[in-house]
């Protein structure tokens, strides 16, 4: 802990409180993706020492892990992102889940042979779920890079949806791939539901069409979180989404980023020493 605090003296643009009245130059015309907005709605004096003073919060690494997290799922993406259900078994499937895996050890061996023997059993276990949880037809397109900026605020916003589906009635869905041992998505909470419904904004704003509602498909836990659980419509989500451009508009206007006041939150937050807002 002390050495965490003579770290932050060295970097003496880190301020007590948070700034006012300055107008944030450096985020101004700045695209914004689905995590950026997902980290200020978490906490905007988080994302002001990440995207204003350049101060990162260190990922967690496993060094006892075979594969990290984000490798993990980006093997998982690459996979569901070329499946064809009409071309492929799911035999087949499983096979080429396999090999992905075995190709990731060539380049980056493990120590332990039963372990990494386990990894690759919980992936290929992971893509045949997966597999049963894709549409044969329906699909739009896939890993459509768009952005767009929202009238009232200004604010540019931009994303990467896995797929979009077509409903074949006019309609279409967002689906987003999770590959977390936990489900950590709720349809009430702003933070969690802004990927998706960011994904859905751009594609009904810019190109006019109509989103049905989206999904975070746990391919792990075969579970999926939808967008209209507990009686929440689109409109629901896209005005929650407008607040949130809103409350960044002001604080780049402003300079004042206000931490937030979930004290779980802040536990985890490897910035909790230095934040203006220092729970008892």
């Amino acid at each position: 802990k002390e050495l965490k605090k003579d770290m932050y003296n060295l970097h003496p643009q880190v301020e007590e409180k948070p700034t006012t009245n300055i107008i944030v130059k450096s985020l101004v015309g700045k695209r914004f993706s689905a995590s950026m907005l997902e980290k200020f709605a978490k906490c905007q004096y988080l994302f002001y020492l990440q995207y204003v003073l350049g101060i990162e919060q260190p990922e967690d690494i496993d060094v006892f892990s075979v594969i990290q997290a984000n490798e993990y799922g980006t093997m998982a993406h690459e996979l569901l992102e070329h499946l064809d259900k009409k071309k492929t078994t799911k035999d087949e499937f499983a096979e080429m889940s396999r090999k992905r895996f075995n190709e990731y050890l060539v380049f980056n061996p493990a120590d332990n042979d039963t372990l990494a023997n386990d990894y690759r059993k919980d992936f290929v276990n992971m893509m045949q779920i997966g597999y049963e949880l894709e549409e044969i037809d329906g699909t739009y397109c896939r890993e459509l890079d768009d952005s767009y900026k929202e009238p009232n605020t200004g604010i540019i916003i931009h994303g990467l949806p896995d797929k979009i589906v077509d409903n074949g009635n006019n309609t279409f869905r967002i689906v987003d791939y999770k590959t977390g041992r936990n489900v950590s998505h709720k349809v009430d909470d702003v933070s969690k539901m802004i990927q998706c419904t960011l994904y859905a904004y751009v594609l009904e704003k810019k190109h006019h069409k109509k989103v049905s509602g989206f999904e975070y498909r746990y391919i792990r836990k075969n579970h999926i979180v939808y967008s209209d659980e507990k009686g929440y419509t689109m409109d629901i989500h896209y005005q929650n989404l407008e607040k949130v451009l809103e409350d960044l508009k002001h604080a780049i206007n402003t300079g004042n980023f206000v931490p937030c006041e979930d004290s779980k939150i802040c536990e985890k937050c490897y910035h909790k020493d230095i934040c203006n807002k220092k729970k008892g």
